[in-house]
């Protein structure tokens, strides 16, 4: 089963400033603090206190687990992220195997179809290929399909609820999310 989740991420002088007691998810960087997209309340604090209302400048950060292992966690967090991943997600339903940018460092996604309905899940970075963030073997590329056009919609979805422009890109990216065909 996959599970999806995008956190915002901030640094931490700013959020001190702005909301002094919010805690964050517990990272690898303290110096940034991750706040999960669902949290309407703070998001909407943070939109009436500052200019925090560009998508187009939005870090984030996706955390995706199959069956409890992590494909994706708050150890990559970057500018585009979501964008990066609709073009992986459009290009891999129609192919075996698609290799795409994460975000705007030199870091990779690679999926391939295996035998019986597997596949082989890779995250490294370009430059230096034997540094490996994720590799996992994994089933039912249909369902991870599903899952990261789901978690694009609610991404998208949310940010235009909560006022962030601007808005014609935010609904081209649920529209081209829409044309992603998932078979089953």
């Amino acid at each position: 089963m996959f599970v999806i989740k995008t956190l915002l991420v901030m640094n931490n002088i700013y959020i001190k400033e702005q909301l002094s007691d919010y805690t964050s998810i517990v990272t690898k960087f303290p110096g940034f603090t991750f706040i999960d997209l669902k949290d309407e309340v703070t998001i909407k604090k943070l939109m009436i206190n500052t200019e925090l209302d560009d998508a187009l400048h939005l870090e984030t950060s996706i955390l995706l687990t199959w069956n409890g292992k992590p494909l994706l966690n708050t150890d990559l967090f970057q500018l585009s992220l979501w964008d990066n991943l609709i073009e992986f997600t459009k290009e891999f339903s129609e192919s075996k195997e698609c290799t795409t940018n994460l975000g705007i460092d030199t870091v990779l996604l690679k999926a391939r179809e295996l035998n019986d309905g597997y596949l082989q899940w890779t995250i490294f970075e370009e430059i230096y290929p034997n540094d490996v963030y994720f590799q996992v073997t994994l089933q039912n590329k249909e369902q991870l399909i599903e899952t990261l056009v789901n978690g694009g919609k609610q991404y998208y979805s949310s940010l235009l609820h909560y006022g962030f422009k601007p808005t014609k890109y935010l609904e081209s990216q649920l529209e081209v999310l829409k044309q992603i065909k998932i078979y089953k």
